[in-house]
């Protein structure tokens, strides 16, 4: 190496240039402006629905809601309660199929047997003038805001007779009380008869021999669907 490029001065070089600037500020300028387009909620880059509206259901097939039950401490009660706000849920103008299944992982008779008398208060309600879907929703509506609250300790496996408070509003009869004011279904005559009658079976199952349930073989299942009386109508229940 010759020694004159050793021992002379070096010339520093700097990035302290224009271009090198102007590209710094794009860099940040563009990270920026990606930063506050994914910040969600804020500045998102699509339309969000704050409410519900029919034309949601358009571009779906069906909509699925999945109650599960098993052996630990989740019984009859448990069930009911939850098939009532899963019905309940069903949207008004509802353009797919809208389908509740209950999946009983504890594979007991007594299970099947009660979730069939709840399909029976639901084939009661009235159908006049094509209403059914509202008739089911007006009346299911009031039926979960009677059970929502319902904790396992009222209802659950360590509960081996219902308290008469809980087991009224569970069975739908403070439900009853309630269409009877509000929405004047006692006036149905004899279609109203046989809702109340559908209720007092439902009333009579949970309030009979309760958490009690026959040995199953583990790996058979009991298998049913229910369609409602209007055929028109989206709801439908697999259990």
């Amino acid at each position: 190496i010759d020694q004159q490029y050793l021992v002379n001065k070096i010339h520093i070089q700097y990035n302290r240039a224009t271009p090198v600037f102007l590209f710094a500020y794009v860099l940040l300028f563009g990270f920026a402006v990606k930063t506050i387009m994914l910040c969600p909620g804020i500045f998102s880059p699509y339309k969000r629905c704050t409410f519900y509206s029919s034309e949601l259901t358009e571009q779906i097939r069906y909509i699925l809601v999945v109650g599960v039950t098993g052996g630990g401490d989740e019984g009859k009660g448990t069930m009911i309660r939850n098939t009532i706000g899963m019905v309940s849920g069903l949207p008004p103008e509802c353009r797919c199929r809208y389908t509740v299944c209950n999946n009983e992982e504890g594979h007991r008779l007594e299970m099947i047997t009660c979730w069939e008398k709840f399909c029976s208060v639901l084939a009661a309600i009235p159908t006049d003038s094509g209403q059914y879907e509202n008739n089911l929703r007006n009346f299911t509506h009031i039926w979960c805001d009677e059970t929502c609250n319902m904790s396992l300790k009222q209802v659950g496996s360590t509960v081996k007779q219902l308290d008469p408070n809980i087991l009224a509003r569970l069975s739908g009869r403070t439900t009853l009380d309630k269409v009877k004011k509000v929405l004047g279904w006692d006036k149905r005559g004899t279609k109203f008869d046989r809702l109340v009658d559908a209720v007092e079976d439902l009333s009579t199952d949970l309030n009979t021999n309760y958490n009690k349930f026959t040995p199953m073989t583990p790996h058979l299942d009991y298998v049913r669907d229910w369609i409602p009386p209007d055929s028109s109508s989206l709801l439908r229940m697999h259990f």
